[in-house]
């Protein structure tokens, strides 16, 4: 299904509740259904490990990010599956972001290889509409094939028409304009 910007943007409608506690705030994304319908974005000034501890308990979706490296990420897995504390416990989902690098397709395999838990995989790259991106989702379906998978970054109806004719993607990250800075 091709959605417009029209068909996305929240617009103020007639209000028909007397209360906000009179409203669903929660949001579905794959087989978990979260409080709340907005992301924090996977930056590494934005998330920290103990950052997105907290999201989890209070469930909400994050994507922790990958900028520190393959390293830093493997050791967020690890900590999300077997807490360093014992007084806490295991997340209730592991969310990272991904690169698409040879690196990254053996970091994916070695997660598997070692039992890591990972619910959401988000292929994070400043323009997706490339066939360089086809090794890590490919990498990522055969390894965790009950993940889900977010993609991203496109903004043109050609880029959501090849990421859905590629039956590896579960959902679509969309980028408001195209430039060296990050405009998701």
């Amino acid at each position: 299904m091709i959605l417009n910007f029209e068909d996305v943007v929240l617009k103020p409608q007639k209000c028909a509740v007397k209360s906000r506690s009179e409203c669903d705030t929660t949001a579905k994304l794959g087989k978990n259904t979260f409080s709340v319908p907005v992301v924090a974005a996977n930056m590494k000034s934005i998330l920290t490990p103990e950052i997105c501890r907290q999201f989890d308990e209070e469930n909400w979706f994050y994507v922790y990010h990958r900028i520190n490296g393959v390293q830093d990420v493997y050791n967020f897995v690890a900590y999300a599956n077997v807490p360093l504390r014992f007084t806490e416990k295991p997340f209730n989902i592991v969310s990272i972001s991904v690169g698409i690098k040879d690196e990254w397709v053996l970091f994916v395999e070695s997660c598997k290889k070692f039992g890591q838990r990972i619910d959401y995989f988000t292929v994070d790259i400043a323009h997706s509409h490339t066939e360089s991106i086809l090794p890590i989702l490919i990498t990522i379906r055969n390894c965790y094939p009950d993940a889900y998978i977010i993609c991203g970054n496109g903004c043109t109806k050609e880029w959501v028409q090849w990421i859905e004719s590629l039956g590896l993607v579960d959902c679509i990250k969309v980028g408001i304009g195209v430039s060296k800075a990050c405009r998701t």
